[in-house]
């Protein structure tokens, strides 16, 4: 039987040097944990209800690349206030030519953030992984 750990005194592995060169060895995760603040449980109990709200809710959307899409253009817009834009989604969601000339600076800072997410997600999954996620609920078949 294995022993168990506490996972604040958890450390990830160590740094090890040969030959001029440094590397991480990393300790295994799997493991029984325990941990001194009882609070974790109830923080891990509400996030693991969430998940499965979330997994039910995935399950009724007709779309689910269209509800993952807005979602990310959610974030763009989100996002994009930090550099002083102020698309609404709304906005977000038109074409170019329906957004009035003096906005669309803003509405291309969205878009452009829009677009690099996408090529973020398309290069990051390989062909295999987006054939094998093809229909499936999962965030990155959405681009």
């Amino acid at each position: 039987m294995e022993s168990k750990q506490f996972l604040e005194e958890f450390q990830a592995g160590r740094r090890e040097r040969t030959a001029g060169h440094q590397y991480f060895i990393p300790n295994p995760i799997n493991l029984q944990w325990k941990w001194k603040n009882a609070q974790l449980n109830t923080l891990l109990e509400k996030a693991s209800r969430k998940i499965g709200e979330l997994n039910s809710f995935a399950r009724l959307v007709p779309n689910i690349n269209l509800f993952i899409q807005l979602h990310v253009m959610k974030e763009a817009v989100i996002s994009s206030r930090i550099e002083g834009t102020s698309t609404t989604i709304g906005e977000a969601l038109l074409t170019e030519e329906d957004i009035r000339p003096e906005r669309r600076d803003d509405w291309r800072e969205v878009n452009n953030y829009t677009k690099a997410l996408r090529a973020y997600f398309s290069r990051r999954l390989s062909a295999t992984q987006k054939a094998s996620w093809k229909g499936s609920n999962h965030v990155c078949m959405a681009y």
